[in-house]
């Protein structure tokens, strides 16, 4: 009990919130991925919340935003690497 009451303590006397900081960047460049694809590729027929599911056509908008986002993650993700 003594021991882990130690261990404890030692992993308090050296936290590091920068390793927080660097899991929320991975978070928001995984969610921007996960978005640009899914505005590129996947916003198409055979996949749910498609516009054909609800009578109205494609619209060449929507890969331009699944760019943007791709993009976006892509420049964050540069950005963060050159500052750490």
């Amino acid at each position: 009990m003594k021991q882990l009451y130690q261990k404890q303590k030692l992993e308090l006397l050296f936290y590091n919130p920068y390793e927080e900081v660097i899991f929320v960047k991975v978070l928001v460049i995984i969610a921007l991925v996960a978005l640009g694809f899914y505005w590129l590729l996947f916003h198409t027929v055979p996949y749910p919340f498609n516009h054909e599911q609800f009578g109205l056509y494609q619209h060449n908008i929507h890969r331009i935003i699944g760019i943007i986002f791709l993009l976006a993650a892509g420049l964050l993700a540069w950005k963060w690497k050159k500052k750490s």
